[in-house]
């Protein structure tokens, strides 16, 4: 059958199955579908002989009437094809015809048919101590697949076995999975999660890198200059993994105490370097989540969750010192005042002028209208007058003005011992953006870290011209430790840094200046230990 048609085959998850053909039962397949909830099968034959060929073709037709989709082809197909076979919406099923043939046929397409994806079923038959020795010498099955062996009971049910290998150098490790019965169906035995039935790595020696990184982690180097000591969060948080999975640890210094970044020739430094050159398998450090990260590494699960701010020394106060006694009322409650000066100077001066046509007036009051507008604009300043007069409508303004005059003044003076107190701050501007806009700060983010990631892999227009504009024309310069970030914002007049929150709060008490972050310049950022994609118990790391 041509590779493009069997392409064209779909199923809802991935099942990857390997067994003889001889003796096997439709059901079993059928059961081991439901459970895995797969419908993809293909048949892998070596042998040409017609006989076959209608054994095959006759098991395929009970698989179709079991509601399994099924094909067959080459194994020689297989070994050249490998990746480009799948199934659309899930794994692949395969099938060989002798076990002779299985055990070749795994060591040949080890490198186009993935054993690590898929699950994989191996039917063997009757129990048989020469094919399980077979099968413990030639079987690799890798730490992170998933095999399963199918063997025949004296009473007709099948036994289904799981094995797998912790490393090359130790032996085929296999427990009991399952059981299958005409009558019975499929029991499963194998309880939890496949990594929770594997979590002893029997001391195999995993390979890490560290790096120097106070006050989270730090790298010890004994006297003799060769031995070395992980402490801190991470380092704790991996002898937790250490002493629950059983392995034991190999370590290595980091590279120019570096975490990693991409370089101008598309290779990474650092930490991350190491590990894709197959130097170790591990960082054991904070390393910061990011998409450009985690394409080429694998991360265990976050581990710390926190916030990232660009921070600028604080400027200067907003209001001047003469600026205050203005600002401590607003616009509009000055206008109120004024107009309650003027409405009551026209109130006295009115009522002044209707007692002078009555002659009924007191000599000692002049009830011009300056005097008037003097008289009320002391009452509201404190001020006394000369003269009070003797008319009942005239004292009654007088009094009117005077309590007002009074709340105004309880109001003025708490609000200006307010606005003594509190200190506002004129920010050069809020967020990336207006830094950028801005043109007269420097701005730097930690040498190597991931911050620096984010911007050089940023699809943000903003983001990208600040690394452009700002970062890459000083990467030589980028502070190489927390602190200096820091004491380069308080040392220089106008700098910008971006570090991680809680980080600032560790140093701020110690900085010879106060430092605050942009209100619209922040986000959120997770962090955790690194491991080789290609590292077999990465899915054990993340799982423990």
């Amino acid at each position: 059958m041509d590779v493009k048609i069997l392409l064209r085959i779909g199923v809802p998850y991935l099942l990857s199955m390997l067994y003889l053909v001889q003796g096997i039962p439709p059901k079993l397949l059928s059961s081991l579908k439901n459970h895995f909830h797969a419908s993809c099968l293909f048949i892998l034959s070596s042998s040409d002989d017609l006989r076959n060929v209608e054994k095959l073709l006759k098991l395929q037709r009970h698989l179709f009437d079991e509601g399994i989709e099924t094909a067959i082809m080459n194994i020689s197909v297989a070994t050249t094809h490998g990746n480009s076979i799948f199934c659309r919406h899930g794994r692949l099923l395969y099938v060989v015809d002798s076990l002779s043939e299985t055990l070749t046929h795994l060591q040949r397409v080890k490198t186009s048919l993935p054993l690590t994806v898929p699950r994989w079923l191996l039917f063997l038959g009757q129990r048989s101590e020469e094919v399980t020795a077979q099968l413990a010498e030639g079987l690799k099955a890798p730490f992170d697949s998933e095999f399963l062996l199918a063997e025949v009971e004296d009473n007709g049910s099948v036994s289904l076995t799981e094995v797998y290998r912790v490393n090359s150098s130790l032996p085929l490790l296999s427990s009991r999975w399952g059981l299958w019965g005409e009558q019975t169906g499929l029991t499963v035995t194998g309880t939890g999660h496949v990594h929770s039935r594997r979590a002893d790595l029997f001391g195999t020696t995993i390979r890490v890198a560290a790096g120097h990184d106070p006050p989270y982690d730090y790298l010890i180097k004994h006297t003799d200059g060769k031995r070395l000591n992980m402490e801190g969060y991470s380092s704790e948080v991996w002898k937790q993994l250490e002493m629950r999975l059983n392995f034991t640890t190999e370590l290595y210094e980091a590279n120019e105490n570096e975490w990693g970044s991409i370089q101008e020739d598309g290779t990474w430094s650092g930490m991350i370097g190491m590990i894709l050159n197959n130097k170790v398998d591990a960082g054991v450090n904070s390393f910061l989540v990011t998409p450009a990260r985690a394409s080429v590494i694998d991360f265990i699960t976050p581990l710390v969750t926190s916030k990232a701010g660009v921070f600028i020394r604080i400027p200067g106060i907003l209001d001047s010192r003469w600026g205050v006694f203005i600002t401590s009322f607003d616009f509009a409650l000055w206008i109120t005042l004024v107009s309650v000066v003027i409405s009551l100077s026209l109130f006295l001066y009115c009522f002044g002028s209707v007692l002078k046509h009555c002659k009924k007036l007191n000599e000692n009051f002049v009830y011009n209208f300056h005097n008037v507008l003097l008289c009320m604009c002391g009452i509201f300043c404190a001020q006394g007058h000369w003269a009070t007069p003797n008319e009942w409508s005239c004292r009654i303004v007088f009094w009117t003005a005077y309590f007002i005059a009074v709340i105004a003044a309880a109001a003025y003076s708490a609000n200006f011992m307010a606005c003594l107190a509190i200190r506002k701050v004129s920010l050069p501007f809020t967020s990336l953006e207006g830094l950028l806009r801005d043109g007269s700060y420097d701005f730097g983010v930690l040498a190597e870290s991931g911050l620096l990631t984010i911007f050089q892999n940023s699809t943000d227009e903003i983001m990208r011209k600040i690394y452009t504009k700002l970062i890459k024309p000083k990467l030589d310069s980028l502070p190489k430790e927390y602190v200096q970030g820091f004491e380069k914002v308080c040392h220089k007049s106008r700098y910008a840094h971006m570090e991680n929150y809680d980080t600032y709060l560790m140093y701020a008490s110690s900085l010879p200046c106060e430092i605050l972050t942009l209100p619209e310049a922040s986000f959120q950022q997770h962090m955790g230990l690194i491991v080789s994609k290609t590292l077999p118990y990465r899915k054990l790391f993340k799982h423990t």
